[in-house]
């Protein structure tokens, strides 16, 4: 996370190499989604270790390391990819400008957009509008300047969180089938 130590050059070019833009996923996507979600361009590093550390933390243990980490690695590579999807389309209609093949785009932004989306839905009713209403600032803050590809991908891994949390309840909804003992000991489900 910590590039802006580096010289211009060499942060440029690492964030380069390292963004989930057309160009790097077309040639190297495992590798972008996974170094992507652990820099941040605009120099501003603290704020995002605050904010993961309060909700990863919260997520983490309410749902478990597995589920919380499921959770991020689904809202930052689905958002990732679904926004890197929407910009093919723009440009095969002409609608997006070629920059965008190779525009920086890394952070871990989608992933911590997904575990707050999924954390403001779960928490408990009398807490939920409040976190909602957290949430919809947050991404409306995203937006200021106009809805670019950024934003798209914060309502897009919301969207992702939400999602998480609907299966995660429907599967515990989901009665376990019972195992019919016989009488020669023996089980059939």
């Amino acid at each position: 996370m910590l590039v802006h130590r580096l010289a211009p050059p060499t942060e440029h070019r690492l964030l380069l190499d390292s963004s989930t833009n057309l160009h790097e996923l077309s040639h190297v996507p495992v590798r972008v989604l996974l170094a992507s979600a652990f820099l941040v361009s605009d120099g501003h590093v603290m704020p995002w270790l605050l904010l993961l550390g309060v909700v990863g933390g919260l997520a983490e243990t309410r749902h478990g390391t597995l589920r919380a980490a499921t959770v991020f690695i689904a809202g930052h590579v689905g958002a990732s990819l679904m926004v890197a999807a929407g910009l093919a389309l723009g440009l095969v209609l002409g609608l997006a400008n070629p920059s965008v093949t190779t525009m920086v785009d890394v952070g871990p932004s989608y992933g911590f957009a997904a575990l707050a989306g999924a954390m403001a839905l779960s928490c408990p009713p009398r807490w939920r509008p409040w976190a909602l209403l957290a949430l919809g600032a947050w991404l409306a803050s995203s937006c200021i300047g106009g809805i670019d590809a950024t934003a798209v991908g914060h309502l897009t891994a919301t969207a992702i969180g939400f999602v998480c949390v609907a299966v995660s309840r429907r599967h515990a909804s989901i009665p376990a089938r019972a195992s019919t003992r016989h009488r020669d000991g023996s089980t059939s489900d």
